[in-house]
């Protein structure tokens, strides 16, 4: 197994001092393998869609955890139970919900010329409307953009050797400035 540290010590420091800064004491990593472990020291729990676990439907009762969060989980679930994962999460939260995932068309392209390149990475990557209305829906809730095309390309090169190519550099340096996903908190 590829280590992804860099990768995951951005966006999981990140995701950490969301959560200290809304002293949280109680997490559920919604798709989570144990990494944010490594980054705070609290009660963390994961429930993870690798191993089969439908975050759609946790058999657990409302206001569980200070906090759900999850990293690079949504777009992993078919569009169609993407809005019931949020709900979920919702749910079991007291206090905050995070989520980092890459959003939009921008990302869609990124994660084709990642999947030219044989990162396969298997994806349904939530529309720029989606996120819309979860703001809409949510009056407690943010978005955040978070990690750049640029950043996320060259973080994965660095790891895999089959995405350090001319076309994947181009790519990058073309989008630079522009996210690659973006972080969708609501406090409650």
């Amino acid at each position: 197994m590829i280590d992804l540290a860099p990768i995951k010590s951005l966006t999981h420091n990140k995701i950490a001092n969301m959560l200290k800064e809304r002293n949280t004491s109680s997490v559920l990593d919604m798709g989570g393998v144990g990494r944010l472990k490594k980054f705070i020291d609290i009660d963390i729990a994961d429930a993870n869609i690798i191993d089969g676990q439908d975050c759609t439907k946790l058999d657990m009762p409302d206001n569980s955890f200070d906090a759900t969060i999850s990293v690079a989980t949504l777009e992993h679930i078919k569009p169609e139970k993407q809005k019931l994962f949020i709900d979920e999460a919702l749910r079991i939260a007291k206090k905050t919900s995070i989520h980092w995932f890459p959003v939009g068309p921008l990302a869609e392209k990124t994660d084709a010329l990642k999947l030219k390149h044989g990162h396969k990475h298997n994806s349904h990557i939530p529309s720029v409307k989606f996120i819309e209305d979860l703001k809409t829906k949510h009056d407690k809730s943010d978005i955040e953009p978070f990690m750049t095309i640029q950043e996320h390309l060259l973080l994965l090169a660095s790891i895999r050797s089959g995405l350090s190519t001319k076309e994947i550099y181009d790519f990058a340096l073309k989008h630079k400035n522009k996210y690659y996903g973006c972080i969708w908190y609501c406090d409650l």
